[in-house]
């Protein structure tokens, strides 16, 4: 969605309390700094393993090329609402899911700098359930480089410091399935707990809980 036809994503900005203050241009929100929403989108299985799938960002995106982060996650547009960002899930990774089967999980305030632009978002997460194998998923070259699977209690041990890698089956943008092994530092730095949370909300919600809070 465009507000003016030239191709520019376009996003509703905020100011500290997360009132609308009016809607900028994508690259002069984070030039500026501007508060704006962004849709998180946790994908979680039951089998084989109770598990989350954690997305490689592409090596040419300009924050974090190469980390591995968020299932799915992009901006909320102008106009949409957070869940109606859920269009990014086939965009990106390829498979058919709305925001219909999504269970909100609550918001995340997230700012961050780096030395040439500053980043500031209401992050909206969603949690959702899917029984996709790897080889399923068709993810977008141009915003992602691999998909895998993260075991639950495999990413406990591995963000609470107790393992020091994970070895995990991993998918890349050809549709080639591989092997990847892991530390924390291949992961997208997080300074809040936000991956434990995650993980706490994504247990409550296969004990059957909807009552989710990031």
């Amino acid at each position: 969605m465009t507000q003016d036809g030239s191709g520019g994503e376009w996003l509703d900005i905020y100011d500290d309390n997360l009132c609308w203050i009016g809607r900028k241009e994508r690259e002069a929100v984070h030039r500026d700094g501007d508060w704006h929403r962004t849709f998180h989108c946790w994908m979680i299985r039951r089998a084989p393993r109770p598990a989350m799938l954690f997305q490689q960002r592409s090596l040419a995106k300009l924050d974090n090329p190469g980390l591995w982060d968020t299932s799915v996650a992009g901006h909320v547009l102008v106009g949409e609402t957070p869940s109606e960002a859920a269009r990014e899930i086939p965009e990106e990774v390829g498979i058919p899911l709305d925001r219909l089967s999504l269970t909100p999980a609550g918001l995340r305030i997230k700012p961050s700098r780096t030395p040439d632009r500053v980043d500031r978002e209401f992050q909206s997460v969603f949690l959702t359930e899917v029984d996709w194998g790897l080889e399923e998923f068709r993810p977008d070259p141009d915003e992602v480089t691999g998909l895998a699977w993260l075991n639950l209690q495999e990413g406990w041990d591995l963000f609470q410091g107790r393992q020091a890698r994970v070895m995990l089956e991993a998918l890349d943008s050809h549709g080639n399935l591989g092997r990847v092994s892991l530390s924390i530092h291949n992961f997208v730095p997080c300074t809040d707990g936000y991956y434990q949370r995650v993980l706490i909300n994504a247990e409550r919600y296969l004990a059957g809980l909807t009552d989710l809070a990031i």
